[in-house]
Protein backbone atom coordinates (compact mmCIF):
# COMPACT_ATOMS: atom_id res chain seq x y z
CA UNK A 1 0.00 0.00 0.00
CA UNK A 2 1.22 3.18 -1.01
CA UNK A 3 2.14 6.05 1.46
CA UNK A 4 -0.81 8.84 1.19
CA UNK A 5 1.74 12.49 0.65
CA UNK A 6 0.48 15.09 2.75
CA UNK A 7 -1.27 18.02 0.55
CA UNK A 8 1.35 20.45 0.56
CA UNK A 9 0.53 24.33 1.92
CA UNK A 10 0.50 27.17 -0.45
CA UNK A 11 3.35 29.55 0.42
CA UNK A 12 0.96 33.08 0.79
CA UNK A 13 3.13 35.28 2.44
CA UNK A 14 6.52 36.73 2.75
CA UNK A 15 7.18 35.46 5.75
CA UNK A 16 6.23 31.90 5.16
CA UNK A 17 8.38 31.83 1.88
CA UNK A 18 11.37 33.00 4.00
CA UNK A 19 10.87 30.83 6.69
CA UNK A 20 10.90 27.40 4.04
CA UNK A 21 14.09 28.83 2.73
CA UNK A 22 15.48 29.13 6.02
CA UNK A 23 15.68 32.78 6.61
CA UNK A 24 13.34 35.73 8.37
CA UNK A 25 11.36 38.01 6.75
CA UNK A 26 12.17 41.12 8.68
CA UNK A 27 11.54 44.26 6.52
CA UNK A 28 14.20 46.33 8.54
CA UNK A 29 16.73 43.73 8.41
CA UNK A 30 16.55 43.57 4.45
CA UNK A 31 16.46 47.86 4.22
CA UNK A 32 20.14 47.61 6.33
CA UNK A 33 21.13 44.65 3.69
CA UNK A 34 21.25 47.10 0.88
CA UNK A 35 22.47 49.98 3.06
CA UNK A 36 25.57 50.94 0.90
CA UNK A 37 23.82 50.38 -2.36
CA UNK A 38 23.19 54.00 -3.81
CA UNK A 39 20.04 55.58 -3.11
CA UNK A 40 18.32 55.42 -6.35
CA UNK A 41 18.71 51.62 -6.86
CA UNK A 42 18.30 50.24 -3.08
CA UNK A 43 14.05 49.97 -3.89
CA UNK A 44 14.68 47.78 -6.89
CA UNK A 45 17.56 45.89 -5.21
CA UNK A 46 15.40 44.60 -1.88
CA UNK A 47 12.12 43.99 -4.26
CA UNK A 48 14.48 41.71 -6.54
CA UNK A 49 15.94 40.19 -3.37
CA UNK A 50 12.42 39.65 -2.12
CA UNK A 51 10.89 38.27 -5.51
CA UNK A 52 14.10 36.05 -5.84
CA UNK A 53 13.71 34.42 -2.17
CA UNK A 54 9.55 33.95 -2.85
CA UNK A 55 10.06 32.45 -6.27
CA UNK A 56 12.70 29.90 -4.66
CA UNK A 57 10.29 29.03 -1.87
CA UNK A 58 7.67 28.34 -4.69
CA UNK A 59 10.55 25.88 -6.71
CA UNK A 60 10.42 23.56 -3.98
CA UNK A 61 14.26 23.05 -3.59
CA UNK A 62 14.37 22.60 -7.79
CA UNK A 63 17.68 25.42 -8.36
CA UNK A 64 17.03 26.63 -12.06
CA UNK A 65 20.42 27.08 -14.39
CA UNK A 66 20.22 29.47 -17.02
CA UNK A 67 22.13 26.93 -19.45
CA UNK A 68 20.25 23.83 -18.51
CA UNK A 69 17.51 23.19 -21.51
CA UNK A 70 16.30 20.48 -19.60
CA UNK A 71 14.79 22.65 -17.38
CA UNK A 72 11.62 24.56 -18.48
CA UNK A 73 11.79 28.36 -16.45
CA UNK A 74 8.11 29.91 -16.33
CA UNK A 75 7.84 34.01 -16.00
CA UNK A 76 4.78 35.75 -15.35
CA UNK A 77 3.82 38.29 -18.30
CA UNK A 78 1.66 41.45 -16.98
CA UNK A 79 -0.37 44.14 -17.74
CA UNK A 80 0.96 46.78 -15.90
CA UNK A 81 -1.25 49.93 -15.83
CA UNK A 82 -1.05 52.88 -13.92
CA UNK A 83 -2.78 53.18 -10.55
CA UNK A 84 -5.30 56.15 -10.07
CA UNK A 85 -3.24 59.64 -8.81
CA UNK A 86 0.09 57.91 -9.90
CA UNK A 87 0.46 56.34 -6.91
CA UNK A 88 2.39 53.04 -8.42
CA UNK A 89 1.37 50.39 -10.84
CA UNK A 90 -1.36 47.71 -11.01
CA UNK A 91 -1.02 44.54 -12.36
CA UNK A 92 -2.63 41.41 -14.04
CA UNK A 93 -1.40 38.35 -15.17
CA UNK A 94 -1.66 38.22 -18.99
CA UNK A 95 0.08 34.83 -19.67
CA UNK A 96 2.60 32.68 -17.95
CA UNK A 97 5.41 32.05 -20.78
CA UNK A 98 8.41 29.87 -20.67
CA UNK A 99 11.85 28.91 -21.96
CA UNK A 100 14.25 25.92 -21.67
CA UNK A 101 17.30 28.34 -22.23
CA UNK A 102 17.66 32.05 -22.38
CA UNK A 103 20.35 34.90 -21.35
CA UNK A 104 16.94 37.16 -21.30
CA UNK A 105 15.65 35.45 -17.97
CA UNK A 106 16.96 35.06 -14.70
CA UNK A 107 16.85 31.64 -13.54
CA UNK A 108 16.46 33.28 -9.72
CA UNK A 109 13.41 35.02 -10.97
CA UNK A 110 12.30 32.07 -12.89
CA UNK A 111 9.68 29.05 -11.12
CA UNK A 112 9.86 25.39 -12.34
CA UNK A 113 6.60 24.83 -13.74
CA UNK A 114 3.12 26.67 -14.88
CA UNK A 115 0.80 25.93 -12.15
CA UNK A 116 3.32 26.92 -9.42
CA UNK A 117 4.52 30.09 -11.42
CA UNK A 118 0.34 30.96 -11.78
CA UNK A 119 0.03 30.11 -7.75
CA UNK A 120 3.12 32.36 -6.86
CA UNK A 121 1.40 35.45 -9.00
CA UNK A 122 -1.79 34.52 -7.03
CA UNK A 123 -0.40 34.53 -4.06
CA UNK A 124 2.32 37.51 -4.64
CA UNK A 125 0.61 39.93 -6.58
CA UNK A 126 1.55 42.83 -3.64
CA UNK A 127 5.25 41.96 -3.82
CA UNK A 128 5.05 42.09 -7.43
CA UNK A 129 3.31 45.44 -8.04
CA UNK A 130 5.75 46.72 -5.58
CA UNK A 131 8.55 45.56 -7.86
CA UNK A 132 7.04 47.48 -11.11
CA UNK A 133 6.36 50.13 -8.57
CA UNK A 134 10.38 50.76 -7.31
Amino acid sequence: MKKKEAKKQPITTREAAFEKMGLTYDPEQITAMFALVPEEYRLFMRMTYQRAVCMAAHNDGVVLKAANTEQYKHYPWYWVEEKEGGSGVALSLYDVSYVSAHAGVAPRLAIADEGRCREYVENFKDLEEEYFSA
